[in-house]
């Protein structure tokens, strides 16, 4: 979701990726003027521009007038919950409803591990593959869920009155104790079951706003298809973060309602009829946060000291596992080392990226 390109009309309605915590709503739409390379004699001319630091919004805060007056979408109630009930957050990950009967689209990268800990003995799923023909054959993945958003409330006003009434010191406690009352609030209102719906509340501009998601939290979620390891990570680490890619990155997984059925929902991603260049697409998706807003002091400690002590973390790390699968393959394997490599080859490469992208002078110029 952080990357923007250029297509139009979606294949699926809207597309679903990506990690973390919040759901946002980001477009790639026609693009705007690139920021060309450029030499250390033209950065003093950058300017920002709006939008510059990226198309990303929270559901709450999604621009529809310049939807409408930019690409001529106009986008009602109606289309923002059908976006917001058709994704979900899984661990790690975004995915999607793709069928009314709860069948679930997300990456295959994203399900790994857990094609691991479905596997029975001699079976070996990660390498071979799995594809359930019928609902009995699907495999229920231990302590796994997927969330689905169901509601979004600004609850700014309430918090900010709180702290603005703390006592000095006493700022973390006063959180703690409105975001108690609001979850107690909001629970009562959504009585879909005490196990199965749950609050977040989350600070948005470091803290300048703050809104309460309510989701609905599904426990019982199964495998029903996953491609063989070397098909779903086709190319393996060079290949990864690297566009166009030609991989079998996904896998289905099927949702389960408290009645032991697939689950019913009317919100759903369908195929629609392909893309021409400059439609809008919108995709939806969970990333953990974003930095767009930070200073260039921030910047700069980032790529002088936190990210440049991750990446040696990082490479470690990668080194010692590897030399442990060298020296005991089985018990790495055991182990599930592959993959917690695989996660800190991702994270590693990635970044990497960032070093790369923080070292370029028109990145700093355009924060100043």
């Amino acid at each position: 979701m952080n990357i923007m390109g250029t297509i139009r009309r979606p294949s699926v309605e809207l597309a679903s990726r990506i990690v973390g915590a919040t759901l946002l709503v980001g477009a790639l739409l026609a693009p705007t003027q690139l920021v060309a390379q450029v030499s250390s004699d033209d950065v003093d001319s950058i300017r920002m521009g709006r939008f510059d630091y990226g198309k990303m919004w929270t559901f709450e805060y999604a621009p529809m007038e310049y939807f409408s007056e930019t690409y001529g979408f106009d986008a009602n109630a109606a289309w923002f919950e059908r976006a917001r009930l058709s994704v979900l957050r899984i661990p790690g990950c975004s995915a999607s409803f793709v069928s009314p009967n709860g069948l679930v689209i997300t990456n295959h990268h994203c399900v790994r591990s857990r094609v691991s800990a479905v596997s029975q003995d001699g079976e070996g799923l990660l390498d071979n593959g799995f594809f359930a023909k019928n609902l009995v054959d699907e495999r229920p993945i231990p302590g796994y869920f997927a969330d689905q958003l169901i509601s979004v409330n600004d609850v700014s006003d309430e918090v900010l009155a709180a702290l603005d009434g703390a006592v000095e010191g006493g700022e973390a406690a006063t959180l703690e104790a409105v975001s108690a009352r609001i979850t107690e609030r909001l629970l009562a209102a959504h009585p879909v079951g005490t196990d199965s719906v749950w609050v977040q509340i989350v600070p948005l501009y470091n803290g300048g706003r703050y809104s309460a998601y309510v989701f609905r939290r599904f426990t019982d979620v199964r495998l029903v298809a996953a491609a063989e390891f070397n098909m779903g990570f086709f190319g393996g680490d060079p290949d990864n973060f690297t566009y166009p890619r030609y991989a079998l990155d996904f896998a289905f997984l099927r949702v389960y309602g408290d009645d032991g059925e697939p689950f019913q929902t009317a919100h759903y991603l369908k195929l629609g009829e392909g893309v021409s260049s400059g439609d809008p697409v919108f995709i939806i998706g969970n990333p953990g946060q974003t930095n767009r807003l930070q200073t260039v002091a921030q910047l700069e400690y980032q790529r002088d000291v936190q990210v440049t002590g991750l990446i040696q973390l990082l490479d470690s790390r990668h080194t010692a596992m590897g030399e442990f699968r060298t020296e005991d393959p089985e018990t790495a394997e055991r182990l599930d080392m592959r993959n917690s490599m695989f996660s800190l080859s991702k994270s590693l490469k990635a970044s990497l990226g960032r070093i790369d992208a923080l070292g370029d002078p028109t990145i700093i110029a355009r924060k100043a």
